[in-house]
């Protein structure tokens, strides 16, 4: 609504306006530009008496049969412009006001390509994440195998040397299931299951 307002106040002194304005009638032909359309002068000829670009004729049949404001985008070389295209009946037009967009265009690339790139070093990340889990579970493996075997086949360990190999298996069995849990937790907002209710 603020936005409208602020076209309607506009509108009433279109010639100082720096947004481009156009009026144009039902078949196409320009009835009014101001001195900002000047900007689409190096691509098509806006001068009045002229046709709208062919591409605009889509919209300009929407605006005319639905009678609502129809808006759409435009690029010109390297700017791009928003427009609002509205029926005014009872003078027989339709206007169409201009706004330069492009800083917000080029914003939203940004952002565009920045959230690729975090998606990006996101997933070598978890590639990171998965590979070392495994590298460093290997060892702790080999640690909990090796004493378990030692205990198994060697009688001439005494209870202190039997308890020390039982706890350093233990041990390594601890740090494994740390290392899982750590890979799990990393992995909650790619892999994480619904939300669901439950019994607390």
């Amino acid at each position: 609504r603020q936005a409208e307002n602020q076209i309607k106040s506009l509108s009433k002194f279109p010639s100082e306006n720096p947004h481009p304005i156009l009026r144009i009638l039902k078949n196409g032909k320009i009835l009014y530009k101001n001195k900002a359309c000047d900007v689409f002068s190096k691509v098509w000829d806006c001068d009045i008496g002229n046709s709208i670009p062919e591409k605009w004729q889509g919209f300009l049949s929407k605006a005319i049969s639905s009678e609502k404001t129809v808006m759409f985008e435009d690029k010109y070389e390297e700017t791009y412009f928003s427009f609002n295209m509205s029926l005014v009946e009872e003078m027989g037009y339709v206007n169409v006001y201009g706004m330069d967009i492009t800083s917000k265009k080029q914003a939203d690339e940004k952002l565009r390509l920045y959230s690729d790139e975090l998606k990006r070093s996101n997933q070598e990340l978890q590639d990171f994440t998965s590979i070392a889990s495994h590298d460093l579970q290997e060892p702790l493996r080999k640690i909990s195998i090796f004493s378990d075997r030692l205990l198994e086949i060697d009688n001439s360990f005494n209870e202190t040397q039997k308890g020390y190999l039982g706890r350093m298996g233990k041990a390594a069995n601890r740090m494994q299931a740390l290392i899982e849990d750590l890979l799990k937790l990393s992995q909650v907002t790619t892999k994480g299951e619904p939300f669901e209710k439950v019994d607390l």
